[in-house]
């Protein structure tokens, strides 16, 4: 048995001194307190980036936010949104699709959600050349909310939205239709 138990001093004396000298490092925690970046922080940063025109770096935000929540349909709002900016339209259309699918998640925010995905589908058919959607995107935004604003982006309001759609009438030759809402949004003409 004494043979046995022999080379155990060295080798515990081996382990004690391994486990003393890599404590500090083993049980260094720190990064345990640091938090680590989440749906909500990327989308703060997502929306910053996009209020400032910075719309790769909003891009590159929402997409690390949907990466941690993908149920969320703010997060496709603002994927939309910022695709739309860069003139990426085949995935911005599908973006602003999935907040319309989404939106009853957010039983809060759902017809706010539904009017900015509406808006921007309103901008993005006009870019498709897809009138007819022009004017019934837009009538949604407008039906639902006649003093629709994007918090986000200012630029973008009922103004904006109907200034669009009389676009849109224009290119269909439908001159009155386009007329009555350039009238209406306080325009006026020397000749008609």
């Amino acid at each position: 048995i004494q043979n046995i138990l022999k080379p155990w001093p060295p080798l515990l004396l081996l382990m004690v001194f391994f486990a003393v000298g890599c404590e500090e490092y083993l049980s260094d925690d720190s990064f345990l307190s640091t938090e680590a970046d989440s749906y909500t922080g990327f989308m703060t940063n997502g929306w910053a980036a996009f209020s400032g025109g910075e719309y790769d770096d909003a891009l590159t935000a929402f997409q690390s936010a949907a990466e941690r929540d993908a149920t969320q349909p703010e997060v496709y709002l603002g994927l939309g949104w910022s695709q739309l900016r860069l003139m990426n339209a085949v995935n911005a259309g599908s973006n602003f699709q999935k907040v319309i699918s989404f939106a009853f998640l957010d039983e809060t925010n759902s017809v706010q959600l539904l009017n900015h995905a509406h808006a921007g589908l309103t901008f993005l058919e006009l870019v498709n050349a897809n009138y007819e959607s022009v004017i019934s995107f837009g009538s949604k935004v407008i039906s639902s909310d006649s003093n629709y604003e994007f918090d986000k982006d200012n630029t973008i309001n009922a103004a904006s939205v109907l200034n669009t759609v009389a676009e849109a009438h224009y290119y269909l030759n439908q001159i009155s239709d386009a007329f009555e809402i350039s009238i209406g949004l306080g325009r006026s003409f020397a000749t008609v």
